[in-house]
């Protein structure tokens, strides 16, 4: 089973509201995956954060930003919303080893800490990729 339809029947059983949101969106988003996500969940909905590097850059963005902005992933950026909206909820879900543990906010906090140096190391190693490519077509244009 993935680790969506091992959510399912409790996540579904809870929600109240915007269900069509975990349905579609989280299914997308877990449907083929097998690493390891925190998933917490209120009566309106869900935050997901899984724990890979992909993942992890993208939702180290700013949600608005103008596209014309170049802005690279960040650490200040995840470590000041993402436990906003993943700690603000009232379910906690740990998966891993294609299992689905429910687990408590302490130990959900506990999870994410210990991913923080992590999570600091990919972006900071996505940042120095960055500047590395910006800096060699920087090169070419002057050529």
């Amino acid at each position: 089973m993935s680790y969506f339809e091992l959510l399912k029947p409790e996540i579904m059983a809870y929600m109240i509201n915007f269900q069509n949101d975990f349905l579609e969106i989280d299914r997308e988003e877990l449907q083929n995956y097998h690493d390891q996500f925190l998933l917490s969940v209120r009566q309106t909905g869900t935050n997901l954060l899984k724990l890979e590097r992909d993942y992890i850059l993208s939702v180290s963005l700013p949600i608005f930003m103008n596209p014309a902005h170049k802005v690279t992933p960040n650490f200040s950026y995840f470590i000041n919303l993402v436990p906003v909206y993943l700690f603000s909820n009232d379910l906690f879900f740990y998966g891993h080893n294609d299992l689905i543990e429910r687990i408590n906010k302490d130990k959900a906090l506990i999870i994410f800490n210990k991913w923080l140096p992590s999570i600091k190391k990919i972006l900071k190693t996505n940042l120095e990729l960055q500047n590395e490519i910006d800096f060699k077509l920087s090169i070419n244009a002057v050529k």
